[in-house]
């Protein structure tokens, strides 16, 4: 793009979307650029992001601690079958899916793929399995590539998110900054997935409105190296780098 450019480029970056926040840092590690920005994306592993949906799953369906804590176990063991490429792990998962299966919580607990799995018997996910795997690197850890980043980063949470849990990831950017690295984080409060507001009905059932105000400008100040401000996005509550964890 610089080169087809020429003397047109002035600061030349990259955004990453959902997965393109693991995707991002990695090739900023290959491609000089003057800043990326992150939407809605995660700063935790696939697998991780996985059991967070998962417990959220039942959480949101109304059960209490204890079953969300089954549900993350389901998801533990879920994880570990499919990071094996569906050569190991099933001893365990069959096993939870025997003791749990008829309690009220177990069909709420989906996630990424960890409804998938339980659904499914063992001789099933062994055949068809491997036919479905992308090459996800499942243990992959965002934080190493996040640390070596020379470049400012924005970072734009979704603070209702169901797809990309913002809990962990908030933690973790947040550690980041008192840390001293250039991260600025921003969060859209009742957003969802892609920033979208929506509305939400008494069984849970989301229907978007429209992407929240602010987004957009955020990330082209951020982009054009302008001042970002409080107040000026919207909604967007924007936590600047070197603030207290």
């Amino acid at each position: 793009a610089r080169r087809l450019a020429g003397d047109r480029a002035g600061r030349v970056g990259l955004r990453g979307i959902s997965q393109g926040g693991w995707v991002a840092p990695l090739a900023a590690a290959q491609a000089p650029v003057d800043f990326i920005i992150v939407g809605y994306g995660l700063a935790v592993s696939p697998l991780e992001e996985n059991r967070a949906q998962t417990v959220l799953n039942v959480a949101e369906a109304g059960f209490d601690a204890e079953a969300q804590r089954k549900a993350g176990l389901l998801a533990d063991a879920a994880g570990e079958v499919i990071a094996s490429g569906f050569r190991s792990g099933f001893a365990e998962l069959n096993d939870l899916k025997r003791q749990w299966r008829k309690e009220p919580w177990f069909a709420h607990a989906k996630g990424e793929f960890t409804g998938d799995l339980a659904r499914y018997p063992e001789a099933a996910l062994r055949l068809m399995g491997p036919r479905r795997d992308k090459g996800t690197t499942w243990r992959h850890d965002p934080l190493p590539p996040l640390r070596a980043l020379d470049v400012p980063v924005l970072w734009v949470l979704a603070g209702a998110d169901r797809d990309a849990p913002p809990e962990a990831t908030r933690a973790l950017l947040t550690t980041l900054q008192a840390e001293g690295e250039a991260i600025t984080l921003a969060e859209f409060p009742d957003t969802d997935h892609g920033m979208a507001e929506f509305i939400q009905t008494a069984d849970g059932t989301r229907t978007e409105t429209r992407q929240t105000e602010g987004y957009y400008a955020l990330m082209s100040d951020f982009a054009l190296g302008r001042p970002l401000g409080q107040g000026r996005y919207g909604r967007a509550v924007v936590a600047f780098p070197g603030a207290a964890p």
